[in-house]
C-alpha cells in the first residue's frame, strides 16, 4: 500500500480496504498525489476536489429529477 497517512485514511473509512484502496487512489489522483508519497495538504486539496464534484452531481441530480422532493415542495408552497 501507501504511505502511513494513505494507509490510516483507508483503515479508518471502515469500508473494505480492497475497495476504499482504488476509490481513494484515484481521488488522489486527480490532484496529482500518489499514494505512496501522500501529504496531509494533498490529501485535503483531493477531499476538496471530491466534495465539490459530489456537490456538483447532487445540484444537478436535484434539479433535474423530475420526482425530486425539492420540486415538490416548491410546487405545494410556491413564494
Amino acid at each position: 500500500m501507501g504511505n502511513s497517512l494513505f494507509d490510516d485514511v483507508v483503515r479508518l473509512t471502515g469500508l473494505p480496504e480492497e475497495t476504499i484502496f482504488g476509490e481513494l487512489s484515484d481521488i488522489v489522483g486527480k490532484v496529482g498525489a500518489e499514494p505512496k508519497s501522500l501529504t496531509i495538504e494533498q490529501l485535503r486539496a483531493a477531499m476538496l476536489c471530491y466534495l465539490e464534484e459530489l456537490a456538483s452531481f447532487e445540484e444537478f441530480s436535484i434539479d433535474e429529477t423530475p420526482q425530486s422532493p425539492v420540486k415538490i415542495i416548491k410546487e405545494d408552497n410556491p413564494s
